[in-house]
């Protein structure tokens, strides 16, 4: 097959195990969301399979093939070995500032791009160095690109939020206009009820 068999632990989760789990947890007093001491199970017990290993607290840590920082964060340009190429002393760029700087970014790259098509018509041996010069700059665009998350998860909720309140109000609309039919129903089957008694 195309991937390797999964691990032998996974035939421990069984619903017998994962109910002896839960009355070790109960005879410990433990709550829900209380993480079982390791010490209290044995390790030859299948039950130690069940036991989520604890989160890493500080330093970095390797998952699915990924490096992983604690507390997670955006590493910088210089930590990934990457030339910073717009003039900037802390990691945020105002916002007015990074649309120049992406502006002027994007001026290089069209520049580099030329280059690297003069050079390829010229000598295309030389082509190295100027693909790692637009390797540089798209780098530092993403980079750029990537400190706007923030804003747009922010900008995202609130046209979430918009679009909600609108869907409310359109219900609440409807809402009322069907009972002031249902009222105009009501009313004419009481005028026709008078009519009839009298």
């Amino acid at each position: 097959s195309a991937f390797p068999d999964p691990p032998n632990f996974y035939t421990h989760f069984t619903s017998a195990n994962i109910t002896a789990l839960r009355s070790h947890r109960q005879s410990l007093n433990l709550g829900p969301t209380d993480s079982i001491p390791a010490d209290s199970i044995p390790t030859s017990s299948p039950l130690h399979y069940l036991i989520p290993p604890p989160l890493p607290s500080s330093g970095s840590y390797w998952s699915f093939s990924e490096f992983w920082q604690t507390p997670e964060r955006h590493p910088s340009l210089e930590e990934n070995g990457i030339t910073r190429l717009y003039s900037e002393t802390d990691e945020e760029v105002a916002g007015a500032n990074r649309v120049v700087e992406l502006r002027r970014l994007s001026k290089s790259l069209l520049l580099s791009f030329l280059e690297l098509v003069g050079v390829m018509a010229v000598n295309p041996e030389d082509y190295p160095s100027k693909t790692a010069d637009l390797q540089t700059i798209l780098f530092n665009m993403h980079h750029l690109i990537n400190q706007y998350r923030p804003h747009q998860a922010r900008e995202t909720l609130c046209l979430m939020m918009e679009e909600q309140l609108e869907r409310v109000r359109r219900e609440t609309d409807e809402n009322r206009a069907a009972t002031k039919r249902v009222d105009e129903a009501l009313a004419e089957a009481a005028k026709v009820a008078r009519k009839v008694e009298s």
